[in-house]
């Protein structure tokens, strides 16, 4: 349409709305009717608006300018566009040029209010369509995008179909396309179909032949614009299919092969390069089982590496199947085998690795001793012989184990800080070849561990056992407990005792019943001092057997006899039952002027001890002390009394027997009035059915009070050992009462022995250590 026409018909419209259309408006009434839209442009369902085009909206009457909302939409959604308001008219300009074709809505949204604020009720939507786009003449030629083969394309299939891809829909005459291969057209059937040009040749394409494609200027698209240039492709087909089967040619070992080595790598040169599938090739030994290890193929050979090396004196057997191919895919015909048999052994076996390593040190003290061979050995090759293993005392014992190529020695004990020699000579593989004599060395750490020592606080009474266990009661974590040492002084286990054991008083241990019998003597808390006591029964790997019932209170010893009878000397002598703890017998001497302090039990006697004021056996009087001699049923023997010196007052505290030289002895404190003198042993002389004094002899001469609880008085090796919890003590008499030596120390809490050794607790603050001394000369230990 033309320009100016257009803008003729626009300026038409305005001057008829403007000056025709307009009604004058009567002041004196009331508006309250809403706008309504009056007229519109373009007009609702017009076709071949210009793209250009301006819309506008008449309303009935003047609007307010802000209550107007006008949103044009078309195919792609709302259109940007910018509204401006004259009295009753509305323009809305698009800010883009419309898309021509296109039908657009246009909406006046409810709400456009006029002067009075009347406002319009309901949307007013009409459409419109633009004008169609004007045509352009098609001049683009045009051209090929891509081919079928490509340019240069090799192996093609012999039964392929040439395609040409066009940059649009074209015409291909038949002088449009020819195929060629040198000099000769190949003829068949083309088919142009849009923007592609197929052509499917007659008969099948020759083998490993390069043919040309040309593509002329004859063919044209739809508009009669022809290609541009010539346009030429070539390919070149496939090779002719390979039909002929791989073959093999030769293996290595060849078939029946003997003497073959074990490191042997396999492999088979076939007739031709081929693919060898992992499950194509098998060895298996002479009992079907199969042979792990890795293959390569390289071109036209095949190998295959064992994962370890084969078995000595073994037939094997290799299979290759049909799933070998060639190149082409052609399978081999049939299954090939093939045997051969590895050489006999002959080859000793050589040590490739120790533990420890020679020359190691700081190896722990339980560690087992292994060596590792270069081939299985024979497990009946391996004893104390071949495998030896030397320290400073000799050979050491333990077990020994073979597991293939690995012998290992588990020691029964390794001393600290010792240097073991381990000597191999005579092992054998399992085709009995003998290896050469081996030897290497190796260092224990040296023990950093404490010994003797409780890490929880003090420790008060010893109790030891034949093998040189030592029990002490001690103070655990949170309570009392029993702790168990070796003869090495490290803690083999602690045990809390009972909630109501709130003094600790006594230990005794009997170890003649093959397992440790444990007894503790402890007191119940009573702060008026009438605490009654009770006796724990513990077994050797300290689970408690049983508690006894609560029985006198103030006690502070308790005895084992070497029967294992349980005895508690308390003014009378209690002896309990070791399977219950009840008391099965309470045996008195005088009457309650006598006390029996102390008891030395054995199997066919016992001895006890105490102080008395009255005449007993009619041998003295005022204050002394006693000994009284009985058999195992508590019929009286003999009987003394003992008087010391200077009239003094005696408290006797132990008794001591010395079995070897028929001797028996009392210890005690003595004092005048409220002063303490010293401390003396009296001995006397066991004539078997009476007793005759030896000697006296004082020990000490401090003026500290003591008590029954605090003395302790053992016979050792021909003499006796004195000792209590506050007095200068242990000291050494010997059998003649002659004092051998006095630690002088500030009292002592117990001590046993051992071997040659007294072991001693002191008091506090040294109670958290056991101390050791040599028992002949009291020369410290430890």
């Amino acid at each position: 349409m033309n320009q100016a026409f257009r803008r003729s018909r626009f300026i038409l419209f305005l001057l008829i709305t403007l000056f025709g259309c307009k009604q004058p408006v009567d002041e004196s009434r009331i508006d309250k009717d809403p706008p309504r839209v009056v007229r519109v442009w373009p007009l609702p369902n017009s076709v071949n608006v210009e793209v250009d085009s301006v819309i506008i909206v008449e309303f009935s009457e003047e609007i307010q300018g802000n209550s107007v909302v006008l949103i044009v939409q078309g195919s792609n959604g709302e259109i940007a566009g910018e509204l401006t308001i004259e009295r009753e008219r509305v323009h809305w300009q698009p800010l883009l040029t419309l898309a021509y074709s296109t039908t657009y809505r246009a909406t006046v949204k409810a709400g456009v209010k006029d002067l009075a604020g009347n406002a319009m009720k309901e949307d007013y939507s009409w459409t419109f369509t633009t004008e169609n786009a004007p045509v352009v003449p098609d001049t683009i030629p045009p051209t090929v995008v891509s081919t079928v083969p490509p340019n240069g394309a090799q192996n093609v299939a012999v039964m392929t179909t040439i395609v040409v891809n066009f940059s649009e829909a074209v015409v291909v005459p038949p002088q449009g396309f020819k195929m060629t291969k040198g000099d000769l057209v190949i003829s068949g059937t083309p088919v142009s179909s849009g923007s592609t040009f197929k052509f499917t040749p007659k008969d099948s394409l020759d083998y490993n032949s390069t043919y040309t494609c040309t593509l002329t200027t004859a063919v044209t698209d739809t508009a009669g614009n022809h290609l541009q240039q010539n346009f030429v492709f070539s390919f070149t087909t496939e090779k002719e299919p390979d039909v002929t089967p791989p073959q093999v040619v030769s293996t290595n070992p060849q078939n029946g092969a003997t003497g073959v080595e074990r490191e042997v790598v396999i492999r088979v040169v076939f007739s031709e390069e081929v693919n060898v599938p992992t499950d194509a090739f098998s060895l298996k030994d002479e009992n079907n089982n199969f042979v792990p290890g890795s293959q390569s193929i390289a071109g036209a050979e095949f190998t295959f590496t064992p994962q370890d090396p084969l078995t000595f004196n073994t037939t094997y057997t290799a299979t290759i199947t049909t799933a070998v191919t060639d190149l082409s895919g052609n399978h081999l015909p049939q299954d090939f085998t093939f045997s051969f048999a590895v050489k006999p052994d002959d080859i000793s076996p050589e040590v490739l690795e120790t533990y420890p390593t020679d020359g190691d040190t700081g190896v722990a003290k339980d560690t087992d001793i292994w060596v590792k061979f270069s081939e299985p050995i024979d497990p009946a090759s391996v004893n104390a012989t071949t495998f030896a293993v030397s320290g400073a005392d000799g050979n050491v014992n333990g077990n020994y184990m073979v597991d293939n190529d690995t012998a290992r020695f588990v020691p029964d004990s390794l001393d600290w800080q010792t240097t073991y020699t381990v000597t191999l000579s005579g092992i054998t593989d399992l085709a009995g070849n003998p290896m050469s004599t081996y030897s290497f060395s190796f260092t224990t750490q040296a023990d950093t561990t404490p010994r003797w020592i409780n890490p929880y606080g003090g420790m008060k009474r010893l109790a030891i056992t034949d093998e040189g266990y030592i029990y002490t009661l001690a103070a655990g974590p949170d309570k009392w407990v029993v702790m168990k040492f070796n003869p090495d002084g490290r803690i083999v286990w602690f045990k809390g005792l009972p909630e109501y054991a709130y003094y600790s008083r006594d230990i005794a241990v009997y170890s003649g019943g093959g397992q440790d019998e444990v007894y503790v003597l402890t007191a119940q808390y009573d702060p008026m001092g009438g605490a009654p006591s009770n006796i724990t029964k513990l077994d050797g790997s300290g689970n408690i057997v049983w508690t006894s019932p609560d029985f006198t209170s103030n006690a502070f010893k308790l005895e084992v006899g070497e029967d294992g009878r349980l005895f508690i000397p308390n003014g009378r002598l209690y002896e309990f039952s070791t399977t219950d703890g009840s008391v099965v017998h309470i045996q008195d001497i005088g009457t309650n002027n006598s006390k029996i302090l102390s008891v030395v039990a054995f199997a066919d006697f016992i001895y006890v001890g105490g102080e008395t004021f009255e005449d007993l056996f009619g041998t003295a009087v005022s204050s002394d002390w006693f000994i009284a001699k009985y058999d195992a049923n508590y019929n009286l023997i003999w009987g003394v009394q003992f008087n010391g010196p200077d009239s003094a007052a005696e408290f006797v505290g132990a008794v001591a027997v010395d079995r070897v030289n028929n001797i028996v002895y009392i210890g005690g404190g003595y004092g005048k009035g409220m002063s303490w003198v010293y401390d003396g042993i009296a001995s006397y002389n066991d004539n078997g059915n009476s007793a005759s004094f030896l000697w006296f002899q004082r020990v000490t001469n401090n003026t500290s009070v003591i008590g029954d609880d605090g003395t302790r008085m053992v016979a050792y090796n021909g003499s006796v050992y004195y000792g209590n919890s506050v007095h200068n003590t242990p000291v050494k008499v010997l059998s003649d009462g002659t004092i051998d030596w006095n630690m002088t120390s500030n009292g002592v809490e117990d001590f046993v022995f051992y071997n040659g050794k007294m072991y001693v607790l002191f008091p506090y603050p040294r109670s958290n250590k056991i101390y050791i001394f040599d028992a002949d000369t009291g020369a410290p230990l430890n």
